[in-house]
């Protein structure tokens, strides 16, 4: 997984723990702005969050797009966000691939990007995938799974993503 992944280069290059922060970005992303790897650190910034990431509101194509993870959370409208305008900071409540749309709740799109302390990262690459992650093919699900608080962050929008060719055309124009 890309979780295990990026704990073997951690564990490679910091063997003595000296960083207690990790960020875990996506390279299909080339125009993410720092802004918003800054917007993680307020996710992450409780004491009792292990892991941070982001999400951004669907439209109607997306919201039945089972290659989207959708997401909904409990928002803290007093966490805000001050590196980003109208964004704030919640707790994930459940992860989804194929939601049940005639539940009544609002779902965020989930944006790939991750913000983990080192023990909850050491944590997670050591518990096995969890059930319900494997049927949902979602590494955040363990987490959660995990008794793991995972906070997120609400922005206006996701960062471009290159996921095909034209994507990639598009970029370098």
């Amino acid at each position: 997984s890309g979780a295990e992944r990026i704990q073997a280069t951690v564990n490679r290059f910091d063997r003595f723990y000296t960083h207690d922060l990790i960020i875990n970005v996506h390279e299909d992303m080339p125009t993410l702005e720092p802004k918003y790897i800054r917007a993680l650190m307020y996710a992450l910034a409780d004491r009792e969050v292990g892991m941070a990431t982001m999400a951004c509101p669907l439209t109607e194509d997306e919201l039945i797009n089972p290659q989207l993870v959708k997401i909904s959370a409990n928002w803290n409208e007093a966490r805000k966000v001050y590196v980003l305008k109208n964004s704030k900071v919640g707790t994930v409540k459940n992860f989804y691939r194929f939601p049940n749309l005639s539940l009544d709740q609002t779902l965020y799109r989930h944006i790939p990007i991750y913000a983990y302390k080192r023990a909850t990262l050491d944590k997670f690459v050591n518990s096995p995938p969890t059930d319900r992650e494997l049927e949902e093919n979602i590494e955040g699900l363990r987490i959660l799974d995990l008794g793991i608080r995972m906070d997120v962050c609400l922005v206006d929008r996701a960062p471009f993503q290159v996921v095909s060719e034209a994507d990639l055309e598009q970029i370098r124009n």
